[in-house]
């Protein structure tokens, strides 16, 4: 089945697969934002599609706080996720594996695929990434990469919004007053030390950045140093 014209009623990430699971808009599902609960008493369609022959799995992030119902074979990541050597709910019991989310989830997809699948049977997996969420947290490799480099300054990065919409104006996306600067700009501590009063309207979280950072293999921690 392929959807050329689909409509998203609540894009927020834990409302938005509620939305999809049961086919109801978030007022009616009852998960209206990413901190009320779910309940789980409703009916999904995985369910449905597996009460009906089809072989269903779930790979990656749901959000949800429990473990999907009406697939056989199942790896999510608890709440969040993390995007550095993350922890997932499965079948089997919770566990943890070394390396990058958005390689883990695609692997393990392509292996139930290529491996695992009844060629018998239909088939619905579902293959649900952590990115693009917040904190954009990237691989080693691509810090290795990026990190060395010098990018031109962008001609609307000091905006000053006139003649502008309102939705542009009221955006919170500004990358000195909105971006937590370890969090979402991946600023090393000792440079924010070095910034003293600039300070991002939006509060910082405690080891934004050092808690990822520690994750990483000792090996592949020299990729995030900047020049």
């Amino acid at each position: 089945m392929l959807f050329t014209n689909a409509c998203v009623s609540n894009s927020i990430c834990g409302p938005s697969r509620a939305t999809i699971l049961t086919r109801k808009h978030s007022h009616i599902n009852g998960k209206i934002d990413n901190r009320s609960p779910f309940d789980t008493t409703q009916v999904t369609f995985p369910q449905i599609f597996q009460k009906n022959g089809y072989q269903t799995a779930m790979f990656g992030k749901l959000h949800f706080g429990n473990n999907p119902k009406g697939v056989d074979d199942f790896m999510i990541l608890p709440g969040q996720g993390r995007y550095i050597n993350p922890s997932f709910i499965t079948k089997k019991g919770d566990t943890t594996i070394t390396g990058y989310a958005t390689d883990i989830i695609t692997d393990y997809t392509l292996n139930l695929l290529d491996k695992k699948r009844d060629k018998e049977k239909p088939f619905l997996m579902m293959y649900l990434h952590k990115a693009p969420h917040r904190p954009w947290w990237p691989s080693p490799e691509k810090f290795k990469e990026f990190t060395k480099k010098q990018f031109p300054l962008p001609e609307t990065l000091f905006d000053d919004y006139k003649n502008r919409g309102t939705a542009a104006k009221a955006a919170e996306m500004n990358l000195l007053t909105h971006m937590k600067y370890g969090h979402d700009s991946k600023i090393r501590p000792e440079t924010i030390e070095e910034m003293v009063n600039v300070v991002p309207e939006t509060p910082e979280f405690k080891r934004e950045f050092t808690e990822p950072y520690n994750k990483l293999m000792k090996h592949k921690r020299h990729y995030m140093i900047p020049f």
